[in-house]
C-alpha cells in the first residue's frame, strides 16, 4: 500500500513539472510578456521600430501648360477627300498612226497649256487639202477674165485675192461683193461651196495635232508612238496638279454657317501642313440617309495629291478671353488641375466649346499653371514637382 502511495505522488510530481516546462516553452514561442514591465519594454521597442522604418513617397514628376487667354476663334470642322479641279481624257477624233515626238507620251510627262501631246500622221489629209486648195485657185483664175470686162471693180479686189493666194496658208474669207450682180456670179461658179469645203478639211487637219487643254501631267497612258490610233478611243488622262477641290459631307445643321466664298483653313492631319481654301460650291440635295450636303472647297500650294484626306476648319464664331486646351485635361466635366505651391488644386472651370480632341474654357488667370498631362492616382493636394 505504501508503494502505491509513493508512486502516485512521483507521477504527479513528474506530471506537474511537464506542465511547468511546456508553460515556459509555449510563453517564449508566443511572445507572451511575463509581468506588466516586460509588456510595456516589448510595446516601446515596436513602435520605435516602425517610425523608424517610415516610407516617405517623393512628389510626383508633372508637367505644366501655362494658361494664355486670348481670343479664340470657334467653329467646326469637317474632312473629305481631294480631286483634281481639272482633269481630263485624251480622245482623238481622227484615226491613224501616232507619230515619235521628243516628249515622250508616258505617265508622269508634264504638259504645259497648249503644247503638242500626240501628232497622228497626216499626210494624206494635208494633201487633199491642197489639192482642194488648188481646184479653188484655179476656178477663180478662169472666172478672172470674164470679169475685168463685165465687173472692173469687182476685178481689182479679186485680182489682190487671187495675188496674195497661197495654198500652204490658210484659206482667207472672199471680199465681200460690191454689188448683186458679183454675188449671184460668184455662186453660179460653185466657189462657195469650193471655199466652206476647204474650211471644213483645214479644222479636220488640226484634229491630227492634240494639244493639252491645260497645264497638268499625264496620269494615264493607254498608247506607244508607232501604234494605231482609233477614233474616239481614250488614250490617255491629264490632271492640273496646281488646283484642287475638297468635297465633304456637312451637316443640314451647320449649312447655315457657311455660305459661298467663305474662306477656309485645309489641314492635312498626317503632315500637319495647311493651306487657305476658299468655298466655291454648296450642293443643294441632301442626303436622305445622312443628312449631310456636300461642299466643294477649292484649294491649291505645294504637297497637294489627288485623294488626300484633308480636314476644312470653318470658323463661325469667336470667343474672347479663353484658352484651348486638350481635351483628357477636364476632370468631371468642368473641373481642371491647376499647380499651387507645388500641390495640386482642383478649380471649377466653364467650357465653351469641344473640338474634336481639345475644349475652348474660360475661368483661368493669364500665367495660372494647370496640370499638362493626367495621370492615374492624381489627387488634390497631392504634393508634386514641375519638370520642363
Amino acid at each position: 500500500m505504501t508503494k502505491q502511495i509513493l508512486a502516485t505522488i512521483i507521477t504527479l510530481v513528474v506530471a506537474l513539472l511537464i506542465l511547468g516546462l511546456s508553460y515556459n516553452i509555449f510563453k517564449s514561442v508566443s511572445g507572451v510578456p511575463s509581468s506588466p514591465n516586460q509588456e510595456d519594454t516589448i510595446s516601446s521597442s515596436n513602435k520605435d521600430s516602425i517610425n523608424n522604418n517610415k516610407i516617405v513617397l517623393a512628389p510626383r514628376e508633372v508637367q505644366q501648360f501655362i494658361i494664355q487667354n486670348k481670343n479664340i476663334p470657334s467653329g467646326f470642322s469637317v474632312q473629305g477627300r481631294l480631286r483634281a479641279y481639272d482633269k481630263t481624257d485624251i480622245i482623238s477624233e481622227v484615226p491613224g498612226i501616232m507619230k515619235t515626238l521628243q516628249k515622250r507620251f508616258k505617265i508622269g510627262t508634264r504638259y504645259e497649256k497648249g503644247e503638242v501631246m500626240i501628232e497622228i500622221d497626216h499626210t494624206e489629209p494635208r494633201l487633199n487639202l491642197l489639192a482642194l486648195k488648188s481646184q479653188l485657185q484655179t476656178a477663180i483664175t478662169q472666172m478672172m477674165p470674164d470679169m475685168k470686162i463685165d465687173m472692173p471693180d469687182s476685178y481689182l479686189q479679186w485680182k489682190k485675192y487671187l495675188d496674195d493666194f497661197n495654198v500652204n496658208n490658210g484659206i482667207r474669207s472672199f471680199p465681200n461683193p460690191l454689188s448683186e450682180r458679183e454675188s449671184y456670179y460668184i455662186s453660179t461658179r460653185g466657189l462657195q461651196s469650193q471655199f466652206y469645203n476647204i474650211k471644213s478639211a483645214e479644222v479636220r487637219l488640226e484634229k491630227y495635232i492634240i494639244k493639252a487643254p491645260f497645264s497638268g501631267v499625264l496620269t494615264i497612258s493607254n498608247i506607244n508612238e508607232g501604234g494605231f490610233v482609233r477614233a474616239g478611243t481614250p488614250l490617255g488622262n491629264l490632271m492640273n496638279t496646281s488646283v484642287y477641290e475638297m468635297e465633304a459631307a456637312i451637316a443640314v445643321s451647320d449649312l447655315k454657317n457657311i455660305k459661298k466664298g467663305s474662306h477656309v483653313k485645309v489641314v492635312s492631319d498626317d503632315s500637319g501642313k495647311s493651306w487657305t481654301g476658299k468655298v466655291k460650291r454648296i450642293s443643294d440635295i441632301i442626303d436622305a440617309t445622312t443628312q449631310t450636303a456636300t461642299v466643294y472647297i477649292g484649294v491649291s500650294g505645294k504637297d497637294l495629291k489627288e485623294g488626300q484626306y484633308l480636314r476644312a476648319i470653318i470658323n463661325t464664331s469667336t470667343t474672347n478671353i479663353a484658352t484651348k486646351i486638350p481635351r483628357n485635361l477636364l476632370i468631371d466635366q468642368n473641373k481642371v488641375y491647376t499647380i499651387h505651391q507645388n500641390k495640386l488644386i482642383l478649380k471649377n472651370i466653364q467650357v465653351i466649346k469641344v473640338e474634336g480632341d481639345h475644349i475652348i474654357i474660360k475661368g483661368l488667370e493669364n500665367g495660372e499653371s494647370i496640370l499638362a498631362e493626367p495621370f492615374v492616382g492624381a489627387t488634390e493636394g497631392m504634393d508634386v514637382t514641375i519638370i520642363q
